[in-house]
């Protein structure tokens, strides 16, 4: 028998273990907290001022809204790294010019192949604009592609098994806290509060406030990265028009705060390659505007 033939015929014990560490639980520290929104729609949106700081998660999103536990992206590429360091994903169709072309939903699907497996996926932004959008999409379509290869699937399962699965990947504390009896109406009135209007508008207000600062604070490390600060205001006027800055939404001000994030990254990376590479570079050219990584 040929050495190819005796390759053939042996048990694939290594690819064995390689699926196993696909379906493995994530660690109770890997596994993140996404907020989903509760409250009412308008004409299918998320209203701009229900947006705001959340005392749960400390992040600030659109309330009330339930927190469901799953893994990042940058999770599940480590997870995938581990078990095919060759593993690819490519878009299910290319547009004219040659980029992943996107259904009328703005959504994507793709082709995930790990381990010499190829399996769809689907994922879209949750209603973001621009460059980081992109971003989001990928990332969740990955994410629910490796869902099909058992993935951290047990997190959006409701089967026993899943709850074996969630209890496996969490300490002690968490176990116990989860086999007490629980009513599902007043663990929801716990997560969303209803705050008195009075109370909730001055809670609004602070928050605001604080966007405005922190977008401030990007802005002036912007700007020290060497950044033009004439290319940021060409892009918030083109973006949004001559208007201030407090005529923006709460959904605006996140945009404003995610671009200014994306380019004091991108000031920061350059600064650490090329020196002065940073300050030739306009606001326009940088990784918020770019592609996925």
């Amino acid at each position: 028998m040929s050495d190819c033939a005796e390759r053939l015929n042996e048990p694939n014990d290594d690819m064995a273990e390689k699926r196993e560490l696909l379906r493995k639980p994530f660690s109770h520290d890997e596994i993140e907290k996404l907020p989903r929104y509760t409250g009412q729609k308008v004409d299918g949106r998320i209203p701009a001022d229900a947006y705001g700081y959340c005392k749960e998660c400390g992040k600030r999103h659109a309330l009330p809204a339930v927190h469901l536990d799953y893994v990042g992206h940058a999770g599940i590429t480590d997870r995938l790294n581990d078990a095919d360091p060759e593993w690819n994903w490519e878009p299910l169709a290319y547009d004219a010019c040659g980029l992943p072309m996107y259904d009328s939903n703005g959504g994507l699907w793709i082709r995930l192949t790990v381990l010499g497996v190829t399996r769809f996926g689907y994922g879209d932004a949750q209603g973001k604009v621009g460059a980081n959008a992109v971003k989001e999409t990928i990332g969740d379509a990955i994410r629910n592609a490796a869902m099909r290869f058992g993935v951290a699937t047990y997190l959006w399962s409701k089967s026993e098994k899943a709850d074996n699965l969630r209890e496996h990947a969490e300490p002690e504390e968490g176990r116990e806290s989860r086999s007490k009896p629980r009513n599902r109406r007043d663990g929801a009135s716990a997560r969303q509060q209803v705050e008195a209007p009075a109370a909730a508008k001055q809670k609004a207000s602070a928050g605001r406030k604080e966007a405005f600062a922190h977008i401030a604070r990007l802005k002036m490390r912007a700007i020290e990265g060497g950044v033009k600060e004439d290319g940021v205001n060409s892009w918030f006027e083109a973006k949004f028009g001559k208007v201030g800055m407090n005529r923006l939404n709460d959904a605006q001000l996140e945009e404003v705060a995610e671009y200014l994030e994306g380019i004091v990254r991108d000031a920061q990376r350059l600064g650490q390659a090329g020196g002065g590479q940073a300050a030739e570079r306009g606001a326009g050219e940088t990784e918020a505007d770019g592609g996925a990584k």
